[in-house]
């Protein structure tokens, strides 16, 4: 509707000026590289860059735990298992009748 074709006709920063200055709460929807470039991310701790987390990547940056809580903080360790890593637990420690996971499967 409207609302739609004003925000399609500006720039998202004239969008987010004008509705400012109307007192129409809003803010801009960032892309990936919006917020990779934004300072603000960067000083929040809201990425973290994990070096050499992937063997064949070498750093990747993620989403860091939030809130940045004082008494329990979050955080992140590891990126996760690879394909493939924990079959062998899920079949011989998980699944313990094989025709269970026949029966599952669809």
């Amino acid at each position: 509707g409207a609302a739609r074709a004003f925000t399609s006709a500006h720039p998202m920063a004239d969008v987010v000026r004008l509705c400012t200055e109307g007192d129409v709460p809003c803010g801009p929807i960032n892309s990936i590289a919006d917020i990779f470039a934004d300072p603000h991310f960067e000083a929040r701790g809201v990425l973290k860059r994990m070096r050499d987390a992937d063997p064949d990547v070498g750093d990747v940056v993620v989403p860091d735990a939030l809130p940045h809580l004082s008494l329990t903080p979050g955080s992140v360790r590891a990126l996760g298992p690879a394909l493939g890593d924990w079959d062998k637990y899920v079949r011989e420690t998980l699944i313990k009748d094989e025709s269970e996971v026949r029966r599952a499967k669809p």
